[in-house]
Protein backbone atom coordinates (compact mmCIF):
# COMPACT_ATOMS: atom_id res chain seq x y z
CA UNK A 1 0.00 0.00 0.00
CA UNK A 2 1.31 3.26 -0.81
CA UNK A 3 2.59 5.32 1.98
CA UNK A 4 -0.09 8.08 3.89
CA UNK A 5 0.52 11.40 2.64
CA UNK A 6 1.44 13.58 5.38
CA UNK A 7 -1.23 15.83 7.61
CA UNK A 8 -0.43 19.02 6.94
CA UNK A 9 -1.64 22.13 9.21
CA UNK A 10 -5.04 23.17 7.10
CA UNK A 11 -6.39 19.76 7.42
CA UNK A 12 -6.05 19.89 11.77
CA UNK A 13 -8.90 22.42 11.38
CA UNK A 14 -10.75 21.57 8.20
CA UNK A 15 -10.72 18.19 8.53
CA UNK A 16 -11.87 17.51 12.15
CA UNK A 17 -15.62 16.51 13.15
CA UNK A 18 -16.33 19.92 14.64
CA UNK A 19 -14.18 21.64 12.15
CA UNK A 20 -14.37 25.33 13.51
CA UNK A 21 -15.38 27.43 16.16
CA UNK A 22 -15.29 30.77 16.12
CA UNK A 23 -11.57 31.68 16.46
CA UNK A 24 -10.06 29.40 14.57
CA UNK A 25 -11.61 30.60 11.02
CA UNK A 26 -9.11 34.03 10.53
CA UNK A 27 -6.34 31.21 11.25
CA UNK A 28 -7.42 28.49 9.38
CA UNK A 29 -8.02 30.65 6.40
CA UNK A 30 -4.08 31.75 6.84
CA UNK A 31 -3.21 28.01 6.91
CA UNK A 32 -5.56 26.97 3.56
CA UNK A 33 -3.25 29.33 1.87
CA UNK A 34 0.12 28.13 3.21
CA UNK A 35 -0.94 23.99 3.20
CA UNK A 36 1.22 21.96 0.38
CA UNK A 37 -0.09 21.91 -3.19
CA UNK A 38 -1.33 18.33 -4.15
CA UNK A 39 0.67 16.19 -6.94
CA UNK A 40 0.42 15.98 -10.61
CA UNK A 41 -1.96 13.30 -9.95
CA UNK A 42 -4.23 15.16 -8.08
CA UNK A 43 -3.52 13.41 -4.13
CA UNK A 44 -2.25 14.95 -1.22
CA UNK A 45 1.22 15.93 -1.96
CA UNK A 46 3.36 14.50 1.23
CA UNK A 47 6.61 16.85 2.38
CA UNK A 48 9.86 16.90 0.81
CA UNK A 49 12.39 14.49 3.45
CA UNK A 50 14.60 17.49 3.11
CA UNK A 51 13.33 20.91 4.86
CA UNK A 52 10.40 21.62 2.03
CA UNK A 53 10.95 24.21 -0.63
CA UNK A 54 8.19 27.01 -0.08
CA UNK A 55 6.86 29.50 -2.23
CA UNK A 56 9.10 32.12 -0.86
CA UNK A 57 11.96 29.52 -1.93
CA UNK A 58 10.74 29.41 -5.43
CA UNK A 59 10.67 32.90 -5.72
CA UNK A 60 14.40 33.05 -4.05
CA UNK A 61 15.56 30.90 -6.60
CA UNK A 62 13.68 32.55 -9.40
CA UNK A 63 15.53 35.89 -8.65
CA UNK A 64 19.24 34.22 -8.46
CA UNK A 65 18.75 32.98 -12.01
CA UNK A 66 17.50 36.30 -13.25
CA UNK A 67 20.72 37.83 -11.72
CA UNK A 68 23.29 35.01 -13.17
CA UNK A 69 21.85 35.68 -16.51
CA UNK A 70 23.68 39.08 -15.92
CA UNK A 71 21.91 41.99 -17.39
CA UNK A 72 22.36 46.14 -16.42
CA UNK A 73 18.33 46.58 -16.31
CA UNK A 74 16.04 46.51 -13.54
CA UNK A 75 15.44 42.74 -12.70
CA UNK A 76 11.94 41.18 -11.05
CA UNK A 77 12.34 39.92 -8.20
CA UNK A 78 9.14 38.88 -7.00
CA UNK A 79 7.17 35.89 -9.12
CA UNK A 80 3.63 36.94 -9.31
CA UNK A 81 1.79 35.96 -5.69
CA UNK A 82 -0.40 32.92 -6.38
CA UNK A 83 -4.04 33.87 -5.92
CA UNK A 84 -5.78 32.99 -2.37
CA UNK A 85 -8.28 30.38 -2.34
CA UNK A 86 -11.81 31.59 -1.86
CA UNK A 87 -12.75 32.86 1.49
CA UNK A 88 -14.55 30.78 4.09
CA UNK A 89 -18.04 31.41 4.63
CA UNK A 90 -18.35 29.09 8.17
CA UNK A 91 -22.05 30.60 8.60
CA UNK A 92 -23.46 29.44 5.43
CA UNK A 93 -22.83 25.34 6.66
CA UNK A 94 -24.49 24.42 9.14
CA UNK A 95 -22.76 21.53 10.40
CA UNK A 96 -19.76 23.78 9.90
CA UNK A 97 -22.07 26.94 11.92
CA UNK A 98 -23.46 24.58 14.49
CA UNK A 99 -19.47 23.21 15.41
CA UNK A 100 -19.41 24.44 18.64
CA UNK A 101 -21.60 25.78 21.60
CA UNK A 102 -19.51 28.90 21.71
CA UNK A 103 -21.09 30.49 18.79
CA UNK A 104 -23.95 30.43 20.71
CA UNK A 105 -25.31 33.99 22.45
CA UNK A 106 -26.92 33.45 25.94
CA UNK A 107 -30.49 33.89 25.00
CA UNK A 108 -29.81 30.91 21.77
CA UNK A 109 -28.57 28.73 24.90
CA UNK A 110 -31.54 28.80 26.36
CA UNK A 111 -33.69 27.93 23.33
CA UNK A 112 -31.55 25.29 22.42
CA UNK A 113 -31.81 23.89 25.89
CA UNK A 114 -35.49 24.34 25.82
CA UNK A 115 -36.06 22.56 22.58
CA UNK A 116 -34.14 19.49 23.64
CA UNK A 117 -36.19 19.14 27.06
CA UNK A 118 -39.22 18.83 24.74
CA UNK A 119 -37.87 16.39 22.45
CA UNK A 120 -36.61 14.39 26.12
CA UNK A 121 -40.57 15.04 27.24
CA UNK A 122 -41.60 13.40 23.80
CA UNK A 123 -42.63 16.54 22.25
CA UNK A 124 -40.51 16.36 19.22
CA UNK A 125 -43.02 17.77 16.33
CA UNK A 126 -43.37 14.86 13.56
CA UNK A 127 -44.84 16.59 10.46
CA UNK A 128 -46.77 14.58 7.85
CA UNK A 129 -46.40 13.66 4.80
CA UNK A 130 -48.19 15.62 2.31
CA UNK A 131 -51.56 13.22 1.71
CA UNK A 132 -50.71 12.74 -2.26
CA UNK A 133 -46.93 12.36 -1.31
CA UNK A 134 -48.15 9.68 1.02
CA UNK A 135 -50.79 7.81 -1.12
CA UNK A 136 -47.86 7.76 -3.97
CA UNK A 137 -45.41 6.52 -1.62
CA UNK A 138 -47.65 3.38 -0.71
CA UNK A 139 -48.47 2.91 -4.05
CA UNK A 140 -44.77 2.39 -5.56
CA UNK A 141 -43.81 0.36 -1.95
CA UNK A 142 -44.84 -2.68 -3.04
CA UNK A 143 -43.59 -5.08 -6.14
CA UNK A 144 -47.29 -5.09 -7.57
CA UNK A 145 -47.04 -1.61 -9.05
CA UNK A 146 -50.30 -0.03 -10.76
CA UNK A 147 -49.15 2.58 -13.26
CA UNK A 148 -52.99 3.68 -13.94
CA UNK A 149 -53.26 4.59 -10.05
CA UNK A 150 -50.32 6.32 -9.78
CA UNK A 151 -50.98 8.62 -12.74
CA UNK A 152 -54.43 9.27 -11.38
CA UNK A 153 -52.80 10.48 -8.08
CA UNK A 154 -50.29 12.39 -9.83
CA UNK A 155 -52.73 14.41 -12.35
CA UNK A 156 -54.34 15.49 -9.09
CA UNK A 157 -51.65 17.43 -8.19
CA UNK A 158 -50.52 20.02 -11.03
CA UNK A 159 -47.26 21.19 -9.37
CA UNK A 160 -46.00 17.37 -8.70
CA UNK A 161 -47.06 16.32 -12.06
CA UNK A 162 -44.64 19.79 -13.82
CA UNK A 163 -41.79 18.63 -11.19
CA UNK A 164 -42.25 14.75 -13.04
CA UNK A 165 -42.31 16.08 -16.81
CA UNK A 166 -39.45 17.62 -15.92
CA UNK A 167 -37.39 15.35 -14.28
CA UNK A 168 -38.53 12.79 -16.94
CA UNK A 169 -37.35 15.23 -19.41
CA UNK A 170 -33.77 15.84 -17.76
CA UNK A 171 -30.50 15.20 -19.00
CA UNK A 172 -30.10 12.20 -17.46
CA UNK A 173 -32.98 10.44 -18.68
CA UNK A 174 -34.05 12.38 -21.88
CA UNK A 175 -34.33 10.11 -24.88
CA UNK A 176 -35.20 11.03 -28.66
CA UNK A 177 -39.00 12.37 -27.87
CA UNK A 178 -39.87 14.08 -24.81
CA UNK A 179 -42.15 12.78 -22.33
CA UNK A 180 -45.45 15.11 -23.15
CA UNK A 181 -47.71 13.46 -20.70
CA UNK A 182 -48.02 12.06 -16.60
CA UNK A 183 -47.94 8.26 -17.83
CA UNK A 184 -44.90 8.80 -20.26
CA UNK A 185 -43.06 10.46 -17.34
CA UNK A 186 -43.91 7.84 -15.15
CA UNK A 187 -42.73 4.79 -17.55
CA UNK A 188 -39.22 6.05 -18.40
CA UNK A 189 -38.59 7.32 -14.59
CA UNK A 190 -39.77 3.60 -13.75
CA UNK A 191 -40.49 2.40 -9.97
CA UNK A 192 -37.29 3.04 -8.37
CA UNK A 193 -36.33 6.49 -9.71
CA UNK A 194 -39.92 7.69 -9.32
CA UNK A 195 -39.70 6.83 -5.22
CA UNK A 196 -36.43 8.21 -4.79
CA UNK A 197 -38.07 11.23 -6.95
CA UNK A 198 -41.45 11.73 -4.66
CA UNK A 199 -38.94 10.80 -1.36
CA UNK A 200 -37.31 14.30 -2.44
CA UNK A 201 -40.19 15.77 -3.11
CA UNK A 202 -41.61 15.05 0.34
CA UNK A 203 -38.28 16.40 2.03
CA UNK A 204 -38.95 19.90 0.15
CA UNK A 205 -42.60 19.78 0.42
CA UNK A 206 -41.83 20.04 4.32
CA UNK A 207 -40.23 23.50 4.80
CA UNK A 208 -41.86 25.91 6.72
CA UNK A 209 -43.52 28.71 5.67
CA UNK A 210 -41.28 31.19 8.48
CA UNK A 211 -38.46 33.21 6.01
CA UNK A 212 -35.68 32.38 8.27
CA UNK A 213 -36.40 29.17 8.95
CA UNK A 214 -37.06 28.00 5.38
CA UNK A 215 -33.50 29.65 4.64
CA UNK A 216 -32.01 26.94 6.59
CA UNK A 217 -34.15 24.30 5.75
CA UNK A 218 -33.34 24.87 2.36
CA UNK A 219 -29.68 24.63 3.08
CA UNK A 220 -30.09 21.15 4.64
CA UNK A 221 -32.21 19.93 1.42
CA UNK A 222 -29.50 21.20 -0.04
CA UNK A 223 -26.81 19.30 1.74
CA UNK A 224 -29.05 15.98 1.78
CA UNK A 225 -29.26 16.16 -1.73
CA UNK A 226 -26.22 16.75 -2.71
CA UNK A 227 -24.97 13.44 -0.40
CA UNK A 228 -27.50 11.18 -1.68
CA UNK A 229 -25.96 12.53 -5.44
CA UNK A 230 -22.31 10.93 -4.33
CA UNK A 231 -24.05 8.00 -2.70
CA UNK A 232 -25.11 6.62 -5.63
CA UNK A 233 -21.43 6.20 -6.95
CA UNK A 234 -20.54 4.03 -4.19
CA UNK A 235 -23.75 1.80 -4.08
CA UNK A 236 -21.40 -0.98 -5.64
CA UNK A 237 -19.46 -1.06 -2.10
CA UNK A 238 -22.58 -1.00 0.19
CA UNK A 239 -24.41 -3.96 -1.85
CA UNK A 240 -27.24 -1.82 -3.18
CA UNK A 241 -28.86 -0.54 -6.36
CA UNK A 242 -27.75 3.13 -7.21
CA UNK A 243 -31.46 4.01 -6.83
CA UNK A 244 -31.26 2.55 -2.74
CA UNK A 245 -28.18 4.13 -1.95
CA UNK A 246 -29.76 7.44 -3.37
CA UNK A 247 -32.91 7.32 -0.90
CA UNK A 248 -30.96 6.02 2.02
CA UNK A 249 -28.50 8.84 2.25
CA UNK A 250 -31.05 11.48 1.19
CA UNK A 251 -33.16 10.20 4.33
CA UNK A 252 -30.31 10.07 6.53
CA UNK A 253 -30.56 13.13 8.04
CA UNK A 254 -34.29 13.44 7.63
CA UNK A 255 -34.45 14.01 11.72
CA UNK A 256 -33.34 17.84 11.01
CA UNK A 257 -36.94 18.18 9.40
CA UNK A 258 -38.71 17.53 12.86
CA UNK A 259 -36.14 19.59 14.68
CA UNK A 260 -36.94 22.79 12.28
CA UNK A 261 -40.54 21.93 13.26
CA UNK A 262 -39.88 21.57 16.86
CA UNK A 263 -37.81 24.58 17.17
CA UNK A 264 -40.52 26.70 15.32
CA UNK A 265 -43.42 25.59 17.87
CA UNK A 266 -40.61 27.08 20.57
CA UNK A 267 -40.25 29.93 18.98
CA UNK A 268 -43.79 30.59 18.69
CA UNK A 269 -44.04 30.21 22.66
CA UNK A 270 -41.16 32.49 23.65
CA UNK A 271 -41.29 34.93 20.52
CA UNK A 272 -38.13 36.17 20.80
CA UNK A 273 -36.20 39.40 19.82
CA UNK A 274 -34.01 37.77 16.89
CA UNK A 275 -34.47 35.12 14.47
CA UNK A 276 -32.57 31.53 14.57
CA UNK A 277 -29.17 31.92 13.72
CA UNK A 278 -27.12 29.12 11.80
CA UNK A 279 -25.05 28.36 14.54
CA UNK A 280 -28.25 27.62 17.22
CA UNK A 281 -29.75 25.82 14.03
CA UNK A 282 -26.65 23.84 13.71
CA UNK A 283 -26.20 23.00 17.27
CA UNK A 284 -29.92 21.59 17.67
CA UNK A 285 -28.62 19.21 14.04
CA UNK A 286 -25.63 18.03 15.43
CA UNK A 287 -26.60 17.35 18.97
CA UNK A 288 -29.80 15.75 18.13
CA UNK A 289 -30.77 14.92 14.49
CA UNK A 290 -30.05 10.86 14.72
CA UNK A 291 -32.45 10.71 17.01
CA UNK A 292 -35.31 12.47 15.77
CA UNK A 293 -34.32 10.70 12.48
CA UNK A 294 -35.16 8.23 13.93
CA UNK A 295 -38.34 8.70 15.72
CA UNK A 296 -39.74 10.89 12.80
CA UNK A 297 -38.72 7.46 10.26
CA UNK A 298 -40.51 4.94 12.39
CA UNK A 299 -43.09 7.59 11.76
CA UNK A 300 -43.17 7.42 8.25
CA UNK A 301 -42.58 3.97 8.14
CA UNK A 302 -39.02 3.91 6.37
CA UNK A 303 -37.67 0.32 5.94
CA UNK A 304 -35.29 -0.65 9.01
CA UNK A 305 -32.27 -0.29 7.17
CA UNK A 306 -33.24 3.17 6.61
CA UNK A 307 -34.51 3.85 10.27
CA UNK A 308 -31.66 2.68 11.57
CA UNK A 309 -28.98 4.83 9.10
CA UNK A 310 -31.13 7.66 10.40
CA UNK A 311 -30.33 6.51 14.36
CA UNK A 312 -26.44 6.20 13.68
CA UNK A 313 -24.44 7.14 11.04
CA UNK A 314 -22.04 9.77 12.68
CA UNK A 315 -20.59 6.97 14.94
CA UNK A 316 -20.86 4.61 12.07
CA UNK A 317 -17.86 2.21 13.40
CA UNK A 318 -20.83 0.53 15.60
CA UNK A 319 -23.58 1.04 13.32
CA UNK A 320 -26.00 -2.09 12.07
CA UNK A 321 -24.76 -1.52 8.76
CA UNK A 322 -21.94 -0.26 9.08
CA UNK A 323 -20.91 0.09 5.22
CA UNK A 324 -24.51 2.35 4.71
CA UNK A 325 -23.40 4.32 7.61
CA UNK A 326 -19.77 4.86 6.97
CA UNK A 327 -20.65 5.89 3.32
CA UNK A 328 -23.27 8.58 4.81
CA UNK A 329 -20.89 9.69 6.86
CA UNK A 330 -17.98 10.35 4.05
CA UNK A 331 -20.75 11.87 1.71
CA UNK A 332 -21.61 14.19 4.56
CA UNK A 333 -17.79 15.32 5.26
CA UNK A 334 -17.07 15.69 1.37
CA UNK A 335 -20.35 18.12 0.97
CA UNK A 336 -18.81 20.30 4.28
CA UNK A 337 -15.70 20.38 2.42
CA UNK A 338 -16.60 21.26 -1.24
CA UNK A 339 -19.53 23.67 -0.17
CA UNK A 340 -16.32 25.81 2.37
CA UNK A 341 -14.03 25.14 -0.70
CA UNK A 342 -11.37 23.44 1.58
CA UNK A 343 -9.58 22.11 -1.20
CA UNK A 344 -6.61 20.17 0.63
CA UNK A 345 -8.85 18.67 3.16
CA UNK A 346 -10.63 17.58 0.67
CA UNK A 347 -7.63 15.89 -0.84
CA UNK A 348 -6.73 14.81 1.88
CA UNK A 349 -10.25 13.12 2.62
CA UNK A 350 -8.09 9.90 0.74
CA UNK A 351 -6.77 8.95 4.03
CA UNK A 352 -10.44 8.75 5.85
CA UNK A 353 -11.42 5.57 7.53
CA UNK A 354 -14.65 5.06 5.76
CA UNK A 355 -12.58 4.78 2.63
CA UNK A 356 -11.13 1.47 4.71
CA UNK A 357 -14.85 0.37 5.60
CA UNK A 358 -16.07 0.41 2.27
CA UNK A 359 -12.86 -1.58 0.81
CA UNK A 360 -11.42 0.88 -1.87
CA UNK A 361 -8.12 0.32 -2.04
CA UNK A 362 -5.88 3.51 -1.75
CA UNK A 363 -5.04 3.91 -5.55
CA UNK A 364 -8.10 4.24 -6.77
CA UNK A 365 -9.22 6.76 -3.93
CA UNK A 366 -8.22 10.24 -5.43
CA UNK A 367 -10.61 9.26 -8.69
CA UNK A 368 -13.42 8.24 -6.22
CA UNK A 369 -12.72 11.49 -4.63
CA UNK A 370 -13.00 13.43 -8.14
CA UNK A 371 -16.29 11.43 -9.41
CA UNK A 372 -17.35 12.73 -6.02
CA UNK A 373 -16.64 16.42 -6.90
CA UNK A 374 -18.20 16.08 -9.80
CA UNK A 375 -21.64 14.44 -8.45
CA UNK A 376 -21.57 17.45 -5.66
CA UNK A 377 -21.52 20.06 -8.47
CA UNK A 378 -24.31 18.52 -10.63
CA UNK A 379 -27.41 19.91 -8.44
Amino acid sequence: MAPLPARDAAEEHVGALVLFDSRDVERTQSQLEQAPRSGADGTPAAPDAGHGATHDDAEHDDAERADDEGGDGPRATHAAPLPAPPPIHVDEHLDAAGSSRARLSSAELEILEAVKRRIAAGKLVLPKLPSTHATLLHLTSGDDISTRLIVEAIERDPQLAGELLNAANSVTLAAAEPARTVTAAVVRLGARNLRTLLWSMTLKATAPEDEVLARHAKESWRQSAAMARMARLYATEVGRAPEEAHMAVLLADVGKVALVATLRRELERTKPSSAPSAALLGCLFREEHEAAGAQLARNWRLPEDVVANCQQHHDWRGAKDRKLAALTSLVQRLDMLLFLGAEVAFQNAVRREEFDALEIAWPARAARLEQSRSAWGAG
